[in-house]
C-alpha cells in the first residue's frame, strides 16, 4: 500500500498520493451510482502499423481532469522520465485530448516499428466521458471518433456490437510473421469483395438478451484456404 511504498520519500508525500488516489475512487464510486454503460474501444491495425482507442462515460469529467493534473504534477515531480515529457493540450468536439511522446528506445525495433517512436498516447476528457488512445496516428484516430459519435449523437444502436474486419488484421499479421498460412487465407479475402466481416451483435428481449453472429462468407473460405496451406506443414514436422 501507499504506507509501506518505498518510493514515497516522508508523510508529506503519502499524504499526497492518498489525497490523489482519494479523488479517483470517489470518481469511480459516482460513476458507478450512475448506473451507466456506455464504452467502446476500436482496434486499427495497418502493415507494421497499430493503433487504439477507448472510451466511456464517466461522471463527472471536470473532478477527472483535475485528479489527473495532480497526478501529473506530482509524478513529474517524483520522476525524471516523465519531467522530461512535454504535454501537448487541444480541444476537439468539446474534448480536451492531452498528448504525450513516450521514448521508446529501451524496447524491441519490432514494437518501436508497430507502435511508433515516440509512442503517442492520447488521454481525452469530456463532461461526462475519458478516452484513452495510442500507437501510430492516435491523436487522429481520436478525432475521427469524437467526430463520427457527435454526426450520430441521437441515432439508435444496439446495446452492444462487436465488428471485426479480417482483412487488416491479416495484413498485419504478414506484415511481422512470414506465414504461409496467413498469406493464403489473405489472398482468399482480397478475393472476397470486402466480404470479410464478423459480426456479435447484442438486441435486448423479453427476460433476457438475444445474441446474433454473422460470420461472412469471405472469413469461410479464407479459413478454408489457411488450413489447406497449414495442413501439409504440420503433417512434414510431425
Amino acid at each position: 500500500g501507499i504506507e509501506e511504498d518505498d518510493d514515497l520519500d516522508n508523510d508529506d508525500e503519502r499524504d499526497t498520493a492518498k489525497a490523489i488516489v482519494g479523488q479517483f475512487l470517489d470518481i469511480a464510486e459516482q460513476t458507478v451510482k450512475a448506473r451507466t454503460v456506455n464504452c467502446g474501444g476500436v482496434l486499427v491495425l495497418k502493415p507494421n502499423s497499430l493503433a487504439a482507442a477507448l472510451g466511456g462515460f464517466v461522471s463527472d469529467g471536470d473532478a477527472l481532469e483535475q485528479a489527473i493534473g495532480e497526478l501529473w504534477g506530482f509524478a513529474k515531480e517524483k520522476d525524471p522520465n516523465v519531467r522530461n515529457l512535454d504535454v501537448d493540450t487541444q480541444t476537439h468536439r468539446g474534448v480536451k485530448l492531452h498528448t504525450i511522446n513516450v521514448p521508446l528506445k529501451d524496447q524491441k525495433e519490432e514494437a518501436r516499428e508497430v507502435l511508433g517512436d515516440p509512442l503517442e498516447v492520447v488521454l481525452g476528457v469530456g463532461e461526462k466521458s475519458v478516452y484513452l488512445a495510442f500507437g501510430k496516428e492516435s491523436t487522429d484516430l481520436l478525432k475521427q471518433i469524437l467526430d463520427k459519435s457527435a454526426e450520430d449523437a441521437g441515432g439508435k444502436f444496439a446495446p452492444g456490437e462487436v465488428n471485426v474486419s479480417l482483412t487488416p488484421i491479416l495484413e498485419f499479421a504478414a506484415s511481422i510473421d512470414d506465414n504461409p498460412g496467413v498469406q493464403t487465407a489473405l489472398e482468399s479475402l482480397k478475393a472476397a469483395d470486402g466480404k470479410d466481416n464478423i459480426t456479435l451483435t447484442v438486441m435486448p428481449a423479453k427476460r433476457g438478451v438475444t445474441l446474433r453472429f454473422a460470420v461472412e462468407e469471405g472469413v469461410i473460405s479464407a479459413a478454408g484456404e489457411a488450413g489447406k496451406a497449414i495442413g501439409p506443414l504440420m503433417g512434414a514436422s510431425r
